[in-house]
């Protein structure tokens, strides 16, 4: 789940970033068992500009993060702060996203939602609200994502204790 927020007169092209994430990987294999969604959304003026990254229940990665833009990078580059935590906290990092997901997919499911859900993404509406959601695969997993629960999280290991150091 990628969820980003849809800055009034940027809006999100959640089809292309789910292009650029899976152009690399072969069409209808059905190996892969990756299932991808990306959503935008804003409030009148207000989005989201929350950034955290909580992948398996157990650690959560937050912090600055805005090396997206030439502006942060350009003269006198920014460096934002980001950080690692774990434990009881990265749980509620889940939950927070299943917040931001829940709104996404109570403001879709409306009338003006369907309306919008079928206009290109990239496209500027003046509306209040705007949310955006592309599943990938498409038309295989469901439109809106999973909800994280404890229940859903195997039992993992840090990938470095994990994978063998080739040295």
């Amino acid at each position: 789940r990628k969820l980003f927020g849809n800055i009034a007169g940027m809006p999100v092209n959640c089809d292309g970033v789910i292009k650029a994430l899976t152009s690399n990987l072969p069409q209808n294999d059905s190996t892969i068992k990756l299932h991808l969604w990306v959503g935008a959304w804003r409030k009148g003026l207000s989005w989201n500009h929350a950034k955290l990254i909580a992948v398996d229940g157990t650690y959560l990665h937050t912090g600055g993060h805005n090396l997206w833009d030439a502006h942060y990078l350009s003269n006198n580059p920014v460096h934002d702060l980001s950080f690692e935590l774990e434990g009881k906290v990265a749980r509620d990092g889940h939950r927070f996203a299943n917040q931001q997901w829940a709104f996404v997919e109570s403001k879709q499911s409306t009338c003006m939602g369907c309306v919008v859900d079928s206009m290109p993404d990239y496209l500027p509406l003046v509306l209040r609200t705007r949310v955006t959601v592309s599943e990938w695969p498409k038309d295989k997993v469901p439109v809106f994502p999973p909800q994280f629960t404890k229940r859903r999280v195997l039992k993992t290991e840090r990938l470095s204790t994990v994978v063998a150091d080739p040295e």
